[in-house]
């Protein structure tokens, strides 16, 4: 299993209400980068919390992506995450470009980018208005309605597997 990146007094991530709150429900924390934490919500679901108020860089998004990838990884399957946009308040181009290029189909499904402030909606969409990104990417309004889309990529074959 991947390492839960600590918290900011070195030891695991701590239970964290605000985020239960908004996953309506108790879910394991399997780690969190700089910004944000991480749930799996189902076997093949996780949850990515940006942390309230924060900022997105290539740094940041690279941990996101890096901290994935090495989850699936572990437990040789594909996943995909639910990353809830309203916390995010500046993601920059470089953090933009990440998410486009660098997750591996071979281990990420897609992201479903929940939000429903305004602010988070204009955000996803430019991100999605500028380039197709490498993995399935689609906004939605709550995590109900991303999980079954997710699941649904599921039965798509992994078309890196493809030549």
């Amino acid at each position: 299993m991947v390492p839960p990146h600590p918290d900011a007094r070195g030891g695991p991530p701590a239970v964290n209400r605000a985020d239960e709150e908004l996953l309506e429900g108790v879910y394991p924390c399997i780690g969190s980068s700089d910004n944000a934490r991480f749930y799996l919500l189902t076997p093949h679901i996780i949850a990515i919390l940006p942390f309230p108020d924060s900022n997105d860089n290539a740094s940041t998004s690279m941990q996101s992506i890096r901290f994935q990838e090495a989850y699936w990884r572990s437990q040789r399957r594909r996943g995909g995450g639910i990353v809830f946009m309203d916390r995010v308040l500046h993601q920059d181009r470089q953090a933009r470009l990440v998410y486009k290029t660098a997750p591996e189909p071979s281990l990420i499904l897609g992201f479903a980018l929940v939000t429903e402030s305004i602010f988070g909606r204009a955000l996803s969409s430019l991100f999605l208005g500028l380039s197709a990104p490498a993995v399935p990417t689609r906004v939605f309004s709550s995590q109900r309605e991303a999980k079954p889309w997710l699941m649904s990529l599921l039965a798509v074959p992994d078309s890196s597997t493809r030549r």
